[in-house]
């Protein structure tokens, strides 16, 4: 057998050198996830800033750093990151819900509102539990999680906004909503009561607050007292 020549081996070791130095999202991908299940945020972001920069449409990824930046109080920088899915998916319900999520503790409740509303018309707002599917983190196989929300998750959400939006009778519409499903029971007993506190409606105010007050809320026992003064 004839030995290598020179160039042979060249080329082999070119192809050696660039192999070894191919760069595979997965390993950051699940490095990261690991960091993000320890509260190790930054150090997670890190990861998911690699992963975006060599591709910056891959949603998961988008989704898991703007999660890790709302946890540590950056919700500017969550909003870009879910802004910067919707220019590719447009509809992605999971991304309209957080993006209003943070619009909402940025106390812009307009915005939030209308994130909230445009998620609701989407495919992915469920009405169903048993149609419902979890989020399903697969980076790598673009198209194949749902990203769906439930509907009466939404509603309470978007409830939230109208409230502290002084929307009084929308609130109320929307809390309503969870409470058949048992989400959230006492946070919509508590902001349905105070919803209707802020319309003078004592009777209604009065029943709700009476539920709210056995969860010891310490805003609906001062309503309370204010109504039974």
């Amino acid at each position: 057998m004839k030995s290598l020549s020179i160039v042979g081996l060249y080329f082999i070791l070119i192809f050696f050198l660039c192999s070894c130095n191919t760069y595979n999202p997965r390993n950051d991908w699940n490095d990261a996830n690991v960091f993000s299940s320890r509260g190790e945020y930054i150090r997670a972001n890190k990861l998911y800033d690699k992963i975006i920069k060599e591709q910056p449409d891959n949603i998961p990824a988008l989704i898991n750093r703007g999660v890790n930046k709302s946890m540590l109080n950056d919700y500017t920088g969550a909003i870009k990151d879910y802004l910067a899915i919707l220019e590719y998916d447009s509809t992605n319900t999971l991304s309209l819900v957080n993006l209003g999520n943070n619009y909402k503790r940025l106390e812009n409740y307009n915005k939030a509102i209308d994130c909230y509303t445009k998620a609701l018309k989407t495919k992915g707002s469920i009405k169903s539990d048993s149609l419902y599917i979890e989020f399903l983190e697969t980076p790598f196989s673009k198209g194949s999680s749902p990203y769906n929300v439930r509907q009466y998750e939404i509603e309470f959400e978007r409830g939230i906004s109208y409230l502290k939006s002084d929307k009084y009778k929308l609130a109320i519409a929307d809390l309503e909503q969870p409470l058949k499903y048992n989400f959230e029971p006492v946070t919509s007993i508590c902001y349905i009561g105070e919803a209707y506190y802020n319309l003078n409606d004592t009777i209604n105010a009065r029943l709700y607050l009476e539920e709210a007050s056995k969860y010891r809320d310490a805003d609906s026992i001062d309503m309370l007292k204010k109504l039974n003064n």
